[in-house]
């Protein structure tokens, strides 16, 4: 059953996503206006960016197809970087890159409620060579260049493959974080025009890589709060191992590929200049264990300075706010990575209602929660839950064990118990 929830519900949504959702896209001024989903400010404005060196100077014969991968940049929607596919030949002699990173982002609450829907509509939006380059300087990201060797035959295909897009109507699809980008479709239009050549190689076809997950610690790195995000916002689809081939979601490893399967090395165009975040991925643990402590010791001295409402309010509304919104994520989203999240486990919704529990329900209720958080943690080490949930894990058991003492020493009055 796929449900909608009430509208003041989808705040909750977009919080949890503009943490761990990497949508790779840019919020544009408040108009209907069109914009690429990887377009910072400085990219879109180009009359301020620095001098971009000059395209390649068009051949009377052959056609010039580049493959152009972007680094991180310093802002949320560039940590995983970009793709894009150029052409040069007569009828674009400077130039025309192909970016399918574009949206409308004039709505960014209901675009960031249409990707968690599986509904969100993005196409292809078109640039000049040397206005693409310059973009991407001004936001000081590294800049790779793969000149492809393909063969008349398949260089032809490609133009008329990139043609077929050229009017945003049939570029239209429906966009997906991990599995259906601006990365994965130069991917997959370089891999039909090639005849296949990017799978052609069986061992890309195996399972034996990184999980989406583990992958996805390269784009946070330096950003505890967004592994933190992640590991509460997606569930365990993202957990199972992957192949080389999915794994070319990212342009790292799309640039990697084309280097190993179609022998194009990649040229530096541009190198950044500032530091390249990073950061164990267990700094994302951390800050949830740091933040389950920091609220489990505001309900102690809540209850101890005779606030108990106060302090089961403050052990339950954090708990009970995630568990709401992993269950509205449930019941109507038919991704995956949404719908199967172990964490519910851990947040219940019912959380919520812990200042208005009557002293003897209350702590029959923590004594019930207690045990289930026993139970998981018993699970999460045989190995039947596949998440990383010690973190989560120990996020929500601090501050319901500080409810817990505080329901046993002190009455809901304020008075010891």
């Amino acid at each position: 059953m796929q449900l909608s929830p009430p509208p003041q519900l989808r705040w909750l949504v977009v919080a949890l996503l503009a943490l761990a959702l990497p949508l790779r896209a840019s919020a544009a001024p408040s108009t209907t206006k069109p914009v690429s989903a990887d377009s910072s400010p400085a990219a879109q404005a180009s009359t301020r960016a620095p001098t971009a060196p000059a395209a390649d100077p068009p051949s009377a014969t052959p056609v010039l197809v580049d493959v152009y991968t972007m680094g991180p940049g310093d802002y949320f929607f560039s940590l995983f970087g970009h793709a894009a596919i150029c052409i040069t030949d007569a009828q674009s002699p400077a130039g025309r890159c192909y970016n399918w990173g574009t949206a409308d982002f004039s709505d960014p609450l209901g675009l960031a409620w249409q990707v968690a829907r599986g509904r969100a509509q993005f196409w292809v939006g078109t640039v000049d060579l040397p206005r693409l380059l310059s973009n991407y300087m001004a936001e000081d990201r590294s800049l790779y260049r793969q000149r492809l060797s393909l063969s008349a035959a398949a260089t032809e295909r490609l133009v008329a493959l990139l043609h077929r897009v050229d009017e945003r109507s049939k570029s239209l699809y429906t966009y997906h974080n991990l599995r259906d980008n601006c990365t994965t479709r130069v991917r997959d239009i370089l891999n039909e025009a090639s005849d296949g050549t990017l799978t052609s190689d069986a061992a890309v076809q195996h399972r034996d890589q990184p999980s989406f997950r583990a992958i996805s610690y390269e784009g946070f790195a330096g950003s505890a709060h967004l592994i933190a995000g992640s590991l509460l916002l997606f569930g365990r689809a993202i957990d199972r191992p992957i192949s080389r081939f999915e794994g070319m979601f990212l342009p790292r490893i799309l640039r990697e590929e084309i280097n190993r399967q179609l022998h194009v090395a990649p040229e530096p165009i541009f190198t950044r200049k500032g530091p390249v975040p990073s950061g164990p991925a267990r700094d994302g643990v951390l800050l949830l264990i740091g933040a389950g402590l920091f609220i489990a010791l505001c309900v102690l001295l809540l209850a101890r300075g005779q606030r108990t409402w106060q302090a089961q309010f403050l052990a339950g509304t954090p708990l009970g706010l995630i568990g709401s919104l992993l269950l509205v994520l449930r019941l109507a989203s038919p991704l995956a990575e949404l719908r199967y999240n172990e964490v519910l486990l851990l947040c219940w919704p019912s959380d919520l209602f812990l200042p208005l529990l009557p002293a003897q329900y209350l702590r029959t209720y923590l004594n019930l929660r207690l045990a289930a958080l026993c139970l998981v943690a018993i699970a999460v080490a045989l190995g039947v839950l596949r998440q990383p949930l010690w973190g989560p894990l120990l996020f929500a058991a601090a501050p319901l064990l500080a409810a817990w003492i505080a329901a046993r020493r002190w009455r809901h009055d304020g008075a010891p118990a």
